[in-house]
């Protein structure tokens, strides 16, 4: 498989960075927002050094696309490797756990409030900035969290442009940051596991790579065998990514001119289908 360096990096996203710095002083709280299937791949790189102490929530989103005891072990590792970190798996898209995810923002808040009122000060501001690479759905946990439309909601990498506060329930006011990547992936496994994912545009990857890529990791993980059952293909051990690709055009009747076999269109109905959780509820790593 030939694959070179990613490089994307909008000048939006280097702001974005920069906004992180220049405004993480002012909240008290930081929403850590990761897609659960790739919680190593999209977590953003500079954020445990920006954050230094400030408290700071794990939130795994789209926990409907990953089976309970992956999210198990996935919650467990992240906790285990930052201490005093809160780790919570949700779905903003389904509703899922977001009473569990409130109550530990609430937790937060009722902490400050309480110092504060030993203080002798009885209004008390909390402020919280949200934080996640494109595509994570950041934009509809605001719009849950706000119990409103406040921020727009896009299905392509980069729609998040401008920074805003916005106010949610209880007084508490929230910054919402654009989604930020770094500038080159020299790891080329973190490319392709956002590409897969559309945190990255797909045309930057080439497609039957980032297929071929897929079945390899869906191996190392253990779920291969599922691909093989949600087609109907008879499961071969160690079958060559390329013939799996062959075997899901022929099944699909993909064909191009001469009977030749379509394998960028398999490819693509493969990265779709388990976007669309078809192959099976599996992490990439």
């Amino acid at each position: 498989m030939s694959m070179t360096k990613v490089n994307w990096y909008p000048g939006h996203m280097k702001k974005t960075k920069d906004l992180i710095s220049e405004n993480i002083s002012a909240v008290d709280l930081i929403l850590d927002v990761r897609d659960a299937r790739v919680y190593i791949s999209s977590a953003n790189p500079d954020l445990k050094s920006l954050a230094g102490v400030k408290n700071r929530i794990v939130i795994l989103n789209k926990s409907d696309l990953v089976e309970q005891a992956e999210l198990s072990r996935i919650s467990g590792k992240i906790i285990a490797e930052n201490p005093g970190v809160k780790v919570v798996a949700i779905s903003a898209e389904k509703g899922t756990n977001i009473k569990n995810m409130n109550a530990l923002i609430e937790g937060f808040r009722n902490v400050k409030v309480e110092r504060m009122l030993k203080k002798g000060l009885k209004k008390t501001s909390f402020r919280i900035m949200i934080v996640g690479i494109p595509n994570v759905g950041k934009s509809k946990l605001i719009n849950t969290l706000a119990k409103r439309k406040a921020a727009g909601v896009g299905n392509k990498p980069g729609f998040t442009r401008g920074k805003q506060w916005i106010s949610l329930p209880n007084g508490i006011e929230l910054l919402d940051t654009p989604g930020v990547l770094w500038p080159n992936f020299d790891n080329i496994d973190i490319g392709m596991k956002l590409s897969i994912i559309l945190a990255i545009r797909e045309d930057i990857l080439d497609r039957v790579d980032t297929a071929k890529y897929f079945l390899l990791i869906a191996k190392k993980m253990g779920f291969l065998k599922s691909i093989y059952t949600a087609y109907k293909l008879e499961y071969l051990e160690n079958e060559p990514d390329y013939l799996i690709l062959e075997k899901v055009a022929k099944h699909f009747h993909m064909l191009l001119k001469g009977e030749v076999l379509d394998v960028e269109k398999a490819s693509y109905k493969l990265l779709i289908d388990y976007r669309e959780m078809k192959l099976g509820k599996f992490p990439l790593e």
